[in-house]
């Protein structure tokens, strides 16, 4: 399967344990844009100070586990290049008129014909087919 991950999957799935298991499935192929990727590179080791205030998880094991999301992200996730997007953006940006910013995924998705993995709704009725973490868990388990 070969799926286009949106921001929100890669920090909500790539610091789990069951998130990790799923990339490192070498059944599926992963891609993301450039911007998709430097948001989750800001926002990860973010959630990761934010969550030794409140979790009785170590944070040497945190790190652990930002370590292993910043690899799996460097050995799993294909980061298609802006220059190649611009062909598809007119396209993408007429599919997803309610936020326009997204528009870079979908290009993503339309280019490497994947479909979405994302729990942001703008994409519902873009034309491609659109998954949750739960539901693609349990129709494509790792």
């Amino acid at each position: 399967m070969r799926l286009a991950v949106d921001t929100n999957i890669l920090i909500g799935e790539l610091l789990r344990v069951r998130g990790q298991r799923y990339f490192l499935d070498s059944s599926h192929e992963y891609f993301t844009s450039e911007r998709v990727l430097s948001e989750a590179l800001h926002e990860l080791p973010r959630r990761i100070r934010r969550m030794t205030a409140w979790t009785t998880t170590g944070r040497e094991e945190l790190e652990r586990s930002l370590a292993a999301a910043l690899n799996i992200i460097d050995e799993r996730i294909e980061v298609i290049p802006d220059a190649y997007l611009t062909a598809w953006e007119a396209e993408a940006r007429l599919r997803v008129p309610r936020d326009p910013n997204d528009w870079e995924l979908l290009a993503v998705a339309l280019l490497t014909e994947a479909g979405l993995w994302t729990a942001d709704a703008d994409f519902l009725g873009c034309g491609l087919p659109t998954w949750s973490t739960s539901v693609l868990h349990v129709l494509h388990p790792a």
